[in-house]
């Protein structure tokens, strides 16, 4: 029975890992390189950077949810809401 048990543990980790290993090499490639967007506090060009790990990990959790922002090119100048992250998805 304790072997039964054991291989069926097995069996549900490495499938939930073979199902979120994907997800998670995507998110973290997606998230390592800075995006350039708009930045609606000053309506100009600025470069965006995520963590890209916290990105990762947490598109297993939370899918469809943007991810922290790690820099910006105009900071500290401007006091914003993050409100550009909504064009990186």
């Amino acid at each position: 029975m304790i072997i039964f048990l054991f291989i069926l543990s097995f069996l549900v980790n490495f499938i939930a890992i073979t199902m979120a290993l994907p997800t998670i090499i995507y998110t973290y490639q997606r998230y390592s390189r800075g995006k350039l967007v708009t930045c609606p506090e000053k309506n100009q060009q600025a470069t965006i950077a995520f963590a890209p790990k916290v990105a990762a990990i947490s598109a297993v959790f939370i899918p469809k949810e943007i991810r922290i922002i790690k820099e910006c090119s105009l900071w500290p100048s401007v006091q914003c809401t993050r409100a550009c992250r909504l064009q990186v998805q």
